[in-house]
Parts: structure tokens; C-alpha cells; sequence
């Protein structure tokens, strides 16, 4: 298990979780496979087409402690819908060891904070957090308006959830 930050994405506005760096939208109710983007590119064809992760690329789904997402995690912006999810994600199949955590074959959420900004939209907020539970997983809007940072909002509701 470990952590990891998504952005929402509309598709047909259904909100579903989308990779930060890749294109990748997360499918409900299956794993995330992962693959190689490098041989994809064309300027760049280094490596041949390999499974991932592998230990001599950086592909993989990547994960890491509580402890590294929290510390980049900041104060909210004044957006009028939620943009980001973190979450915990279990991780399985071949996994590697990263420099700040892990990077896998397979992934799939486990629990979800949907960060709200401080002046959202109540409708908003609760069309995506019901549309990220069809991933079948907690999802819990994690409002920013009494913490001074989405880590210590998280934080508070995992402390009182315990």
C-alpha cells in the first residue's frame, strides 16, 4: 500500500481519477495495468518495448509514503470545484523499489479524500464525490475551510476515523 495524488477528470461529466504526469484515466472496478511510455515517444526511442515496471526504466504505477504526499501538499485554492484526490492505493504484482516509494504493475485506489477548495460548490462537490464512488472505495470530501492544509484535514479524519 501506499499513496498517491490524482487530478478529476470529466469525461461525458463523469469524474473520474486521471494520472498527474500521464494521460492515464483510471478505470472503475479494474486495476490499472501499467506500461512503458518511453518507447511511445518518438524523439525519444532508447529502450525497447519492455513489461513494467523494470527495474532499469522508471515506468510503473507509482505510489509513496503518507509522509512525502503530505509534505506537498498545500493550502487550497479558491477553485469552485474539487480538482484533486489523494488516496491510498494498493499496489501488486511486480513492484520495484523507488527512490520515495514504489512503482507497480497493477494498482487499483483504496480509499479516496477529495480536496475541496474553500469556496466550492456544494452541488459540485457532492456530483464528484458520488461519481468516485463508483470505484467502489471510500470516498470522503475533505473540506479545507478549518485546517491550514489539505494534509492536516486528511490528517484530522484519519485521526478521528482510528
Amino acid at each position: 500500500m501506499g499513496w498517491r495524488l490524482w487530478r478529476i477528470s470529466e469525461r461525458r461529466r463523469q469524474s473520474r481519477l486521471r494520472s498527474l504526469f500521464l494521460d492515464d484515466v483510471w478505470p472503475w472496478l479494474e486495476p490499472l495495468e501499467a506500461r512503458c511510455a518511453i518507447p511511445r515517444l518518438a524523439w525519444r526511442r532508447l529502450r525497447a518495448p519492455h513489461p513494467a515496471p523494470d527495474g532499469d526504466c522508471d515506468c510503473g504505477i507509482y505510489a509513496t509514503l503518507w509522509s512525502t504526499v503530505a509534505s506537498q501538499l498545500g493550502r487550497s485554492k479558491w477553485g469552485r470545484r474539487p480538482d484533486f484526490v489523494v488516496g491510498e492505493v494498493a499496489l501488486w504484482g511486480t513492484v520495484v523499489e523507488a527512490e520515495l516509494g514504489w512503482r507497480s504493475a497493477f494498482a487499483y485506489p483504496q480509499r479516496m479524500f477529495v480536496l475541496v477548495p474553500r469556496r466550492a460548490d456544494v452541488f459540485e462537490t457532492v456530483r464528484v464525490t458520488t461519481d468516485l464512488e463508483r470505484y467502489g472505495v471510500p470516498v470522503e470530501p475533505i473540506e479545507m475551510c478549518a485546517h491550514p492544509t489539505a494534509a492536516a484535514a486528511i490528517e484530522a479524519r484519519m485521526s478521528a476515523a482510528a
